[in-house]
Order: C-alpha cells, then structure tokens, then sequence
C-alpha cells in the first residue's frame, strides 16, 4: 500500500520510521538521507490507506521505529535489502502471477491507475518526479496513455 498509494520505493520503506508518518495530516515525508533524489519531499497518504494506518494504532510504538521489520510489527530492526523481493516472490508463485510481475509494479499500477483520475500536477508531486515531463516519460513507458476520453468521447464525422 506504500508503493501503490503513496509511490515509496522499497529502498524508502526499509528506512522509514514512525516519525516519518503524521497520520493526523495525512502525510509521509520522505528524509532525503534515504530518498533516491535526495531530497526530504513529503507525500499525501490517500484516505483509504491513511483508515488502515490509523487502525495499526503506530503512536503506541516509539518514533524511532521501522515501520517494516522481520516481525512485521514496527520495532527498531529493519528488514534486509532483499526483504521485498523474496517476500514477493513467495507471494507471486503461490498465487501463479507471470515473473515479470515485481514489487515495484505496485507503484506502476498505482500511478497508471491515479492518472486517470487525479490531476497530473499532483501525480507529479506524490510520485516526487522533478517535472511534468518526467511524469509524461513515466506513464507513456508505464503504458497509461490510453484516453478513455478520445477513445469515448471523441465526435464523429
């Protein structure tokens, strides 16, 4: 739900810690010490992953804490460099997904799906891209540049 609501990388969310949420605004602020640009930039959570957050009750845990740990309870370990990937991977197979399907395609599905609906200026701001062009390049290889309104909408002859 980080990647496909809120476009944290899984690099992002090894590191993020408790005090990086305010679930009383709604947002992540990414620090720039673990972001991929490195620059600290902050992200709205969309409401329907900021109910789940808030029913995970994290203010009972220290701010110092990973959100993400081998125990899957927020604590003061983070998970391995590969945590996602063979996590997915189990989780791929047992469900006999294609193996081109990775974690990350949770952000690609996110962005893909949010462009149809929301305004690409704050798709550009939760993805953290530095332009409009960027986003443009990003949806075209993502394959979201079907218009349902020229393929619906457009008059004819």
């Amino acid at each position: 739900m980080f990647q496909y609501y809120c476009f944290i990388r899984p690099k992002e969310l090894r590191f993020l810690t408790i005090n990086d949420l305010n679930l009383i605004d709604g947002s992540i602020t990414v620090p720039g010490s673990i972001s991929k640009n490195n620059k600290t930039q902050t992200v709205v959570i969309p409401e329907p992953f900021l109910i789940y957050l808030r029913n995970m009750h994290l203010e009972n845990y220290p701010g110092e804490y990973h959100i993400v740990t081998p125990d899957c309870v927020p604590g003061a370990q983070k998970v391995s460099k590969n945590y996602f990937w063979v996590r997915f991977k189990k989780q791929r197979m047992a469900m006999g997904l294609p193996q081109d399907y990775k974690f990350y395609s949770f952000k690609h599905t996110g962005a893909v799906k949010a462009s149809k609906y929301i305004p690409v200026k704050d798709l550009q701001m939760q993805l953290r891209h530095h332009s409009l062009d960027q986003v443009d390049a990003y949806l075209r290889q993502m394959k979201a540049v079907e218009s349902e309104a020229l393929r619906n909408s457009f008059p004819s002859i």
